[in-house]
């Protein structure tokens, strides 16, 4: 069930589905009408369940936003009568998409229901799929597919590493954000995927095509993956399949064969690197095929691209300074860096692949101390300990592509009036220019952080604010901009402008911080630090 398309787009039926948390849909989903929050424009794609058509999102009368937004959204509408006996499949591929977060796989955004309809709001790729630009000569060397297929490993390296299997990888589910020539790919269409441990995958999934050996056996593991982009690379390069047959029965004894032509001039037009590469792919022994970790270090990737990127010095000072600035803060960011436009992020996204050495999807403390000193920037051993301190706590040891952003971005610059109206709203569950504290939990889960009773009492506490209280955009912005520099000029501890909750919240923060000072120092002079050390030193 691809959620990003630009021409026509065929929604599938859900053969098999994935044990996933039951309530995905429940809990993710705004009870409104999206009518009241989004311009529905032309439709890029349509099935048997429903049709997808591009969006942009509605400024109120009172939003901040001057200009009309040009952010365009795909929004898949899915017929409810259609997938009554499907919902399971689906609240499988929502439970995914939720835990997903890489820059080569399309956002899942939001997710609304009306009487008729549940509506996935997502990336919008205008570029259109691989296919149709392969087929109109947009991709035509090899130079170009390289990098394309590079991209897709990427994404399917952080999927394996996240115990998922994709299970339907083809062209047509490979997007181009944009007409660019250095467009990024998207992984979309998650609707075959399925979490996997120890225990063999059984389903019958996939498009006959690009279906590995093994699926057709009736047991196979995530190499499955694998031998799809080896018959997607060998079929965009050489122009015809590795394994034809003019039945669907003839197909598959080829494939189970795993033989395919290697003797043709098309196969000897292309370099003896993607020779190999191909070869190594289709291997009919899942466990002699090569892994997605090792196919991204393949000298096929190394012949076009080893110049490594200098990574701004910024982005490392951004990542020192950062400091935990309580639970809503970090959710709200999560929102807001979601959703900030590529071109935002184009330095950022180029830095996470660059500090991402084991092209997993994630960074550690190890990854950037090395990058940095690459770099040239020396971490101290107080320094390395602090940062090992920070992604041990925002991403439990690894920081996953929006933590990352969170922590490295110029928050000065990404917290702008547009960024945190559209932030705003996504909080602002009935469109009434006001954040209920009664549904602030439900904005929470809609984000796809989902949190216990107790956990929320902390967060209202965190800033002193009770059930019956709302939040106006006001007091919203100031809680995102207060806490972006605590040196700011923008808000002192005791800034009077300050509206009365977050008021309260910044003398709460500081008599929390003059407690912790205290506390540095006995714990210094415990440890027999020189007592003549300053506070601040210690904090």
């Amino acid at each position: 069930m691809g959620v990003c398309c630009h021409k026509e787009y065929s929604i599938k039926r859900p053969l098999a589905s994935c044990s996933a948390t039951k309530t995905t849909i429940a809990r993710a989903l705004n009870a409104d009408t999206i009518s009241k929050h989004y311009t529905l424009l032309r439709t890029i794609g349509y099935g048997a369940f429903g049709t997808v058509r591009e969006a942009t999102l509605i400024n109120p009368g009172e939003a901040p936003i001057l200009e009309p937004s040009e952010r365009h959204y795909a929004i898949k509408s899915i017929n409810k009568n259609k997938v009554k006996k499907y919902l399971k499949s689906l609240d499988s591929e929502l439970s995914i998409l939720h835990m997903l977060d890489h820059p080569n796989i399309c956002k899942l955004y939001e997710i609304y229901e009306d009487q008729m309809y549940i509506h996935l709001v997502t990336e919008y790729c205008q570029g259109g799929d691989l296919l149709e630009n392969w087929s109109v000569h947009k991709i035509s060397t090899e130079a170009e597919l390289v990098r394309i297929i590079q991209k897709v490993l990427l994404a399917v390296n952080h999927l394996h590493n996240m115990h998922i299997c994709h299970r339907d990888i083809k062209p047509e589910n490979i997007l181009f954000s944009s007409d660019r020539p250095d467009s990024e790919i998207k992984l979309i269409d998650f609707g075959f995927s399925t979490k996997f441990l120890d225990k063999e995958m059984d389903s019958f999934v996939g498009s006959p095509r690009y279906m590995a050996p093994e699926i057709i056996k009736g047991s196979y593991g995530k190499e499955c993956d694998i031998w799809s982009i080896g018959v997607m690379t060998y079929f965009l390069l050489i122009g015809k399949f590795p394994f034809p047959g003019r039945s669907l029965h003839d197909q598959f004894k080829n494939i189970l064969k795993g033989e395919f032509c290697t003797n043709s001039p098309s196969w000897a037009s292309i370099s003896p690197e993607a020779q190999d590469f191909i070869s190594k792919m289709l291997v009919l022994n899942p466990d002699n095929r090569i892994t997605a970790t090792q196919a991204l270090n393949h000298d096929w990737f190394k012949s076009i691209n080893t110049k490594s990127h200098t990574i701004d010095k910024k982005i490392f000072h951004s990542i020192k300074k950062y400091k935990d600035k309580g639970k809503l803060w970090n959710i709200a960011m999560k929102v807001l860096v979601r959703n900030l436009s590529q071109d935002q992020i184009d330095d950022l996204k180029t830095a996470f692949h660059e500090l991402d050495r084991q092209r997993t999807g994630f960074i550690t403390a190890e990854d950037i101390q090395a990058c940095m000193e690459k770099s040239n920037l020396q971490l101290a051993k107080e320094e390395f300990n602090s940062l090992l301190e920070k992604i041990e706590f925002i991403g439990k040891g690894k920081l996953n592509y929006t933590q990352f952003l969170i922590a490295a971005a110029d928050r000065k610059k990404i917290i702008d009036e547009e960024n945190t109206w559209m932030t705003f709203r996504y909080f602002d569950i009935d469109a009434d220019g006001k954040i209920n504290m009664s549904d602030l939990k439900s904005a929470i889960e809609k984000a796809g952080c989902y949190i216990s009773e107790t956990e929320y009492r902390d967060l209202l506490q965190e800033f002193e604010l009770k059930f019956d209280e709302d939040l106006s955009y006001e007091d919203f912005a100031d809680i995102l901009n207060c806490f972006t520099d605590i040196s700011s000029s923008f808000c002192t501890e005791n800034d009077e402008s300050l509206r009365t909750p977050i008021r309260k919240l910044s003398t709460r923060r500081l008599t929390n911080r003059r407690c912790s000072m205290v506390e540095a120092i006995k714990r210094a002079r415990r440890s027999t630090i020189d007592p003549c050390i300053s506070s601040t030193q210690i904090i």
